[in-house]
């Protein structure tokens, strides 16, 4: 019995290890946006679909409670500067609607912390450039010594539709840095980021995986009942 309820702990906490949240920059009542500073709670232990003025979805991975946002400036890329100068707007960024864009140029950026115990990964962000003109823009992901773990090079926002950058990068801090180009005419959306155990790994766990993990816990749930 004792090896059944192992292998029942061990599959549930498999469906622990790996959360994700995607903030939408949407207003909970669907209305555009108007311009206003974001929030600097925005996406801060993310547990429901929506937080006041800053909207996010919690997908079928689970919510990021582990985690905490900061926005701000990397004076240097060598140091954090906490600050509110990142803007919302609702439309005129290719055909992204609620976007946040960075009314600052000292290396705009958002700083992502996790909880002792746990790592995130930044998955995935949408950008596109505002007033029907492509704009260049170079971001990178940063660890917490500033020592970079990603870098898209100089990249185009598109004046129509968008763009989806994939960083992939895993820590316990990360900072994601506007390091060139127009930011202040380029619009970030769809930010997705999970969150995992420290030691389970960073990566969302495809349908399948769901669906044999269910399975596992059906029969170890059987073998119990009849032991």
């Amino acid at each position: 019995m004792s090896r059944t309820i192992l292998q029942l702990c061990l599959i549930l906490t498999a469906f622990q290890a790996s959360r994700a949240t995607t903030i939408t920059f949407s207003k909970p009542d669907g209305t555009p946006f108007g311009l206003s500073s974001l929030p600097q709670t925005c996406g801060d232990r993310a547990t429901v679909p929506f937080s006041g003025s800053c909207s996010y979805t919690v997908g079928p991975e689970g919510a990021t409670p582990n985690i905490l946002l900061d926005y701000g400036n990397a004076p240097l890329l060598n140091s954090w500067t906490t600050a509110n100068n990142f803007l919302t707007w609702g439309t005129g960024y290719g055909s992204l609607v609620d976007v946040v864009y960075a009314g600052a140029s000292n290396y705009p950026g958002i700083k992502f912390e996790a909880d002792a115990g746990y790592q995130l990964t930044l998955m995935q962000f949408d950008i596109a450039g505002y007033s029907g003109i492509a704009r260049q823009v170079r971001w990178q992901v940063l660890d917490s010594s500033f020592s970079s773990l990603w870098d898209s090079g100089l990249v185009t926002a598109p004046a129509s539709g968008s763009i989806s950058l994939t960083p992939g990068s895993t820590g316990s801090t990360l900072y994601l840095i506007a390091t060139e180009g127009t930011f202040f005419n380029t619009g970030l959306d769809n930010l997705k980021f999970s969150q995992s155990a420290i030691g389970q790994g960073g990566e969302i766990p495809e349908p399948s995986t769901y669906w044999m993990g269910f399975s596992g816990l059906a029969l170890a749930a059987f073998r119990l009942r009849r032991n």
